[in-house]
C-alpha cells in the first residue's frame, strides 16, 4: 500500500514533458491576456493638416507626422491643403479632413 501511496503521488507532481520548455518566467498559456487592439486595426483619421516653411505636417489618430513617417502600415506620402496621401502595401489612398456627404448610389 505504501509503495502505492508514493507512486500515485510522484506521479501527480511530475511535469508533462514540454510544459517548462522555453522561459520558466512566461506566464502559463491560459493567463495571458487578450491581445491588444493595434494601431493598424484602427482606421486612420486625418484630424488636421498645417504648413509652416513650405513643409506640411499632419495630425493623424492624435499623432504629429510629416511626409515619410509611418503609423501602423501606412507611409505618409505627401502631405497637401485639406488631404494626406498615404501608401499601404502597394495601395495609395486619400485621407481627408472633408467628409463626403454625397449619397452613393445603391
Amino acid at each position: 500500500m505504501n509503495k502505492l501511496c508514493v507512486w500515485v503521488l510522484s506521479g501527480a507532481l511530475l511535469v508533462p514533458a514540454g510544459a517548462q520548455a522555453g522561459d520558466p518566467m512566461k506566464p502559463p498559456g491560459w493567463m495571458s491576456a487578450a491581445p491588444l487592439h493595434t494601431e493598424a486595426q484602427e482606421p486612420l483619421q486625418l484630424q488636421q493638416v498645417s504648413f509652416r516653411n513650405g513643409s506640411g505636417s499632419a495630425v493623424i489618430n492624435n499623432r504629429l507626422l510629416r511626409k515619410g513617417d509611418v503609423i501602423g502600415n501606412a507611409r505618409i506620402v505627401d502631405i497637401k491643403p485639406g488631404r494626406v496621401l498615404i501608401k499601404i502595401g502597394q495601395k495609395t489612398q486619400e485621407l481627408s479632413l472633408l467628409t463626403d456627404t454625397r449619397q452613393k448610389a445603391q
